[in-house]
């Protein structure tokens, strides 16, 4: 319990970290969407994906990727993704970026997060052949907050999950595994005491899709220890997984403009390859 109150109750230092990292906004006007969709309204809010890598003229379906922002399930914006989403556009794949609900902006929990992500892999496949994208080839990813929703949309149960092909594969960012909190801890109430329901950790089994992880030894927030132990887990299911472990670095610096970008960019391509 200490080590899991030590690493949830700094999500004061995460929002602070995070909206440090907003002033990088100025440089994410580079990387604009080519068209932002409407993927779901609920109570009259307008749910958007940013879309990268559109072309009418293509005459065959490509590969996508899905990317969920970090920002413990509180803040942050798609804007987080727009620099990876632009260059796997640039290599020919169809790239997304999923806004969901937040709680920090409308008041919502984990579970509201978890269902938004799930509305915006459904609206992917549903609308794949006019996108042009190959069902059968979208990979999930995302950072902290964001790497528990691409994990928890392939590897939990809900409605219409087994009306649409899984995902190919998983990307995940120094991810949010384990999700099951003690009632005293700070980010308690966004689990309402059911945090084994989205818990990734908790939903290992076999013929799960391979899973990449990048993740740094210095990460304070979400500990490297989470990630080894998922993948262990998932090997004895049978599973591929594989941890690429960044020495020295913490929370967050897979991002564009934080001096790794090249370096964990090139190490996710590869594994993409394969596919």
């Amino acid at each position: 319990m200490i080590r899991k109150v030590i690493r949830y109750s700094l999500l004061g230092a995460l929002l602070l970290a995070l909206l440090a990292a907003a002033a990088y906004a100025a440089f994410y006007i580079t990387f604009k969407p080519d068209r932002s969709i409407t993927y779901r309204q609920h109570n009259g809010l307008d749910l958007s994906i940013e879309l990268f890598g559109l072309d009418k003229d293509a005459t065959t379906l490509r590969p996508a990727i899905l990317f969920y922002h970090g920002g413990a399930w509180t803040i942050g914006a798609p804007a987080q993704f727009y620099p990876w989403a632009k260059h796997f556009a640039e290599l020919g794949w169809v790239a997304a970026s999923a806004q969901y609900r937040l709680n920090g902006r409308h008041g919502t929990d984990a579970f509201d997060a978890v269902d938004d992500g799930r509305a915006a892999y459904l609206y992917l496949q549903q609308h794949a052949a006019e996108l042009g994208i190959d069902p059968q080839r979208i990979v999930l990813s995302g950072g902290s907050a964001g790497g528990h929703l691409a994990a928890t949309v392939a590897m939990t149960p809900w409605p219409d999950r087994d009306t649409v092909p899984a995902p190919e594969a998983l990307v995940l960012f120094n991810p949010a595994l384990d999700t099951v909190y003690d009632a005293s801890e700070t980010i308690a109430r966004l689990f309402t005491g059911k945090g084994e329901q989205i818990s990734p950790m908790h939903h290992v089994r076999s013929g799960l899709p391979p899973v990449f992880i990048v993740h740094g030894t210095e990460d304070s927030l979400v500990p490297i220890t989470d990630s080894r132990k998922f993948c262990l887990l998932m090997k004895r299911a049978g599973n591929q997984c594989d941890v690429v472990e960044h020495k020295g670095v913490g929370h967050g610096f897979y991002n564009w403009g934080g001096g790794h970008f090249d370096e964990v960019l090139a190490e996710v391509v590869n594994f993409t390859r394969q596919f």
